[in-house]
């Protein structure tokens, strides 16, 4: 294997250019290494139209770009990697020029205002456009508590970032000004801001939704090995259409200063849309992640209008776009009902272009009718999370698209406010839907330790429903799904589900309150043991990592 090297530059020098030149002439087969040291990313680095090379960051340090004031058009992405096979990407650090997030301590309550008392050590000027704020309790658990969102700037009206800003926008109005020595007064709170009490922790977020670190598009055979995320106002790790084979191993996100810079990654740590193949995460771990550590969806095809074999589609999904990436000829698409969501005979591609949708003639083409939707098979990868380490972060393992998922001997010690594994599909709600089915969780600790402090608090360590108006109409949204062998702090919750096993789990809480399930078939739960209410937690039996 060919190894072509590239030269750390001066501390401070921005480097992309250098990058990218050697990015676009080193051979297929080589080994770019890069020398020790720290890499001023001011434009996104690019990997087009490659096979079979190894990116070799040696313990470098990518600092990317990113401008708090004007957050969206000076701030930039990690690398874009389009139309490559067989490509690994080892032994990176990645973080943020200046902080995305920003610890801070309630100084003072009123209903008119909060002060609060920053903990950057980076100054700050007043300017940020601090999107969102989160809450912590006493044990450092992300709350269900956000106060406040701001841009900042006259005139204009923020995005709160409550749930994704695109899909579920609540529009807020709460300027705030400097007074000397980071301390910060925000006015015109929330109403959930007469719960903040003096001495309570938070973090101010700089969370960007259109910056990622990495980004994939069209691509096969990636593996992502040793790679830490320390500090970064967006999405870890994205995964558009048309991918597939994703390996991640000793993937970390992890801040170095858990007071000063609570959140690691500010948003999801991996974000996959329309992947198909596998997915292996292996030996990972996530602290202080600001959404979804693993996301996986597809985005259903809404028929407006048929027309023989050609049906004109509609996307709900914001950014759902480009119709030809959801589809090619010969994929096999799944079909719903457009009112309960009972699965309908398959139908084949023919061809996708715009709008338009023309599958082959078959027995399910007359079954298809305006309102149905319509799933990519093909996007719907088989995932395997083993030996993975989660702790303190604000969300979950989130499934909305997988023909077959196994996690086995992880450790998931999560926040109070999101389930530790949670699958939930929604045509409606979210336009994530995806199918999801074959899923085995074994021999995994799964706590959802519940913070005092916190009275939105889910007490679900595994979580399965659906997230559609009128859930009794619904039919069977997952089939075939087994929990068993495991170490449970929380409830197991599952709806919708045809073939469901909770099995030889140890939970830690009687038995009327660990399981529930509704609109189920096929349903065994037997040979669980369970705390007796007078005993102490069995948390307090065993050493924890």
């Amino acid at each position: 294997m060919m190894e072509v090297a590239i030269r750390c530059p001066k501390r401070g020098t921005a480097c992309s250019r250098q990058i990218n030149r050697v990015l676009r002439q080193a051979p297929a087969g080589s080994r770019i290494v890069f020398e020790p040291g720290e890499y001023l990313i001011d434009e996104k680095l690019l990997l087009c139209d490659r096979k079979n090379l190894f990116l070799d960051g040696a313990g470098a340090t990518l600092v990317l770009r990113n401008d708090r004031e004007r957050n969206y058009r000076y701030s930039t992405d990690g690398i874009h990697v389009e139309r490559c096979s067989d490509i690994t990407i080892a032994n990176f650090r990645i973080r943020a020029q200046y902080p995305s997030n920003t610890g801070y301590r309630v100084l003072a309550v009123t209903p008119e205002h909060v002060d609060i008392q920053c903990l950057s050590a980076v100054p700050l000027t007043g300017k940020e456009q601090f999107i969102a704020t989160a809450m912590f309790g006493e044990s450092g658990r992300p709350l269900g508590l956000y106060w406040f969102s701001t841009p900042n700037q006259d005139g204009i009206r923020s995005v709160l970032a409550d749930e994704l800003t695109t899909t579920a926008p609540e529009l807020v109005d709460t300027p705030h000004q400097p007074l000397g020595g980071n301390r910060f007064r925000i006015f015109h709170p929330r109403e959930s801001a007469g719960r903040l009490r003096p001495g309570m922790h938070g973090t101010l977020l700089h969370t960007n939704y259109g910056l990622s670190c990495f980004v994939f598009r069209d691509c096969s055979g990636v593996t992502i090995e040793s790679v830490e995320i320390q500090d970064f106002g967006g999405m870890g790790c994205v995964i558009l259409p048309r991918c597939r084979d994703f390996t991640f191993r000793r993937f970390r996100c992890r801040t170095p200063d858990r007071e000063r810079q609570p959140y690691s990654c500010t948003l999801d740590a991996i974000h996959t849309t329309g992947l198909g193949g596998k997915l292996l995460m292996e030996n990972c771990s996530f602290e202080g992640v600001g959404d979804d550590i693993l996301n996986t969806h597809a985005v259903p095809l809404h028929v407006v209008e048929k027309h023989g074999a050609e049906l004109v589609l509609r996307f709900d999904k914001p950014g759902a776009r480009f119709p030809e990436r959801w589809g090619r000829g010969g994929d096999l698409l799944a079909v719903y009902d457009g009112e309960n969501f009972r699965r309908k005979t398959p139908v084949v591609i023919r061809s996708i272009t715009q709008d338009r949708l023309t599958v082959e003639s078959s027995a399910g083409t007359d079954e298809v009718q305006v309102g149905d939707y319509l799933l990519n098979t093909a996007y719907c990868p088989e995932i395997t999370v083993r030996n993975c380490v989660a702790v303190n972060c604000r969300s979950r393992f989130c499934l909305e698209a997988a023909k077959r998922a196994e996690f086995s001997g992880n450790y998931f010690d999560m926040c109070s406010f999101k389930a530790p594994i949670y699958i939930s599909c929604s045509f409606r709600r979210w336009a994530e839907a995806g199918i999801v089915e074959n899923i085995s969780i074994h021999d995994n600790d799964l706590f959802c330790t519940r913070d005092p402090l916190d009275v939105e608090t889910h007490r679900e360590a595994v979580w399965v429903r659906i997230g559609e108006p009128e859930p009794e109409r619904v039919r069977n949204r997952y089939r075939n799904i087994r929990i068993f062998h495991n170490r449970i702090r929380g409830e197991v919750a599952v709806s919708h589900t045809d073939g469901l096993a909770i099995e030889e789990n140890w939970f830690d809480m009687a038995p009327e309150k660990a399981v529930r399930t509704e609109f189920c078939t096929q349903v065994r739960i037997e040979a669980n043991l369970h705390r007796n209410p007078s005993e102490k937690s069995f948390l307090s039996l065993f050493s924890t990592i």
